[in-house]
This record gives structure tokens, sequence and C-alpha cells, in this order.
């Protein structure tokens, strides 16, 4: 079995990498509303 203090750092590591993905979505469909607004 890991070590728990390895465990503790990939479940810190995973939440910091699930609060980026959720920035980068949120960015993502701001930049996609822009474009859909600026295209003719």
């Amino acid at each position: 079995m890991m070590d728990p203090e390895v465990l503790e750092r990939i479940a810190a590591r995973r939440a910091e990498l699930d609060g980026l993905e959720e920035q980068l979505v949120h960015q993502l469909s701001e930049v996609t509303n822009i474009e859909a607004t600026t295209d003719n």
C-alpha cells in the first residue's frame, strides 16, 4: 500500500488540477462566446 503522505499529495494535486480544469473550461466558453458574437 502507498504511503499516506503520498496519497495525500496525490489528492491535493488532483484537486488543484480539477480547479485548473474548471478555469480552462470557463475561459474556453468565454472565448467561444466572443467568437460566436463576432462571426458574420
